[in-house]
Parts: C-alpha cells; sequence; structure tokens
C-alpha cells in the first residue's frame, strides 16, 4: 500500500519511478513530489496505524480479556 500512496496524487507516478524516486536516482520531477509531498504522508500513516495497535494491544492486555472491546465494556 506504501507503493501505491507514493505513486497517486495529482500527477501519478509509476511504481518503479516512486521507488528510484526514494532511493534518489530518479530525475527532480519524480523525487521531489515523492520524497517532499507524498513520502511524510505514508509515514504519518504507518505511524498512526501503529500507534492504533499499541493502544489495542495495551488496552486488552489491562482488561485481560480478548474479546474485551470498548463497545461491549463500555469506555
Amino acid at each position: 500500500m506504501a507503493v501505491v500512496a507514493l505513486g497517486s496524487g495529482d500527477r501519478a507516478i509509476a511504481p518503479s519511478d516512486g521507488l528510484l524516486g526514494l532511493i534518489g536516482e530518479a530525475d527532480q520531477r519524480i523525487r521531489i513530489p515523492v520524497v517532499e509531498c507524498r513520502l511524510p504522508r505514508v509515514q504519518l500513516g504507518a505511524m498512526a496505524g501503529a500507534a492504533l495497535g499499541i493502544g489495542g494491544t495495551i488496552f486488552h492486555s489491562l482488561s485481560r480479556n480478548p474479546l474485551g472491546s470498548p463497545d461491549i465494556i463500555g469506555i
């Protein structure tokens, strides 16, 4: 999904060009939108997903109920 997100936007970029832009081997027309605009969006999405996963893990370990979720317990 990260490769798809790097290629999607106002101007579509091929996945191979997006990966080349990440490692710095593409020209400026591809590297700048990928590295400066789309990469932070992908990184923020990954960090938000990781934070939600960690929060869920902590919640389940504190409640000691593998089926415990906010809608069942009422928290």
